[in-house]
């Protein structure tokens, strides 16, 4: 792909009405955080998050809702956009969690360093058949946390230093 895209943190709730349709499983939308990828000047990706609520330790976020509009499928602009989205919550002090049932998507993380499978990947959860909503059916799920390729960051997001030191934000801001 030779067109640069550009990515931006918008309102996700302003901009979902763009891609709600064209997303595999539902309209709703509950993002907390959103990214769009503009290419040639023109909405193309599209990635939000909500808070992951669990036991873990450190502050998590969940990937959302993951679009791309039809014209610019087929370029990677999906696992592109949630890979920025990844980035930009690693610095924010943030692990980034993912969860799809795409099979592209979910085999390009598989392979990715920038990504660790987590226990749940590779397992079965029941989906809406898209064309029969009342029959469910079995799918995949790919479970990944983000990791990306910077081991100091990722290090600090997992062993934060204490508020009052400063040395977190520090990092964070190099």
């Amino acid at each position: 792909m030779s067109d640069r895209v550009d990515y931006h943190l918008v309102d996700g709730a302003a901009y979902w009405p763009y891609f709600a349709r064209h997303h595999y499983m539902t309209s709703d939308y509950n993002g907390h955080g959103a990214l769009v990828g503009v290419m040639n000047g023109e909405l193309a990706a599209f990635t939000s998050f909500i808070t992951y609520p669990s036991p873990i330790p450190q502050p998590c976020k969940r990937g959302h809702r993951t679009v791309v509009l039809p014209d610019y499928q087929g370029f990677g602009l999906g696992a592109q956009v949630s890979e920025v989205m990844g980035r930009y919550l690693l610095t924010q002090g943030f692990r980034y969690f993912c969860k799809t049932s795409h099979p592209r998507l979910g085999e390009h993380r598989n392979r990715s360093v920038l990504w660790k499978a987590t226990t749940q990947n590779m397992k079965g959860r029941d989906n809406h058949d898209l064309h029969q909503r009342w029959k469910r059916k079995e799918v995949v799920a790919y479970c990944h946390e983000f990791v990306g390729d910077d081991a100091a960051v990722y290090g600090a997001v997992m062993q934060p230093a204490s508020k009052d030191d400063g040395q977190l934000s520090l990092l964070l801001d190099r």
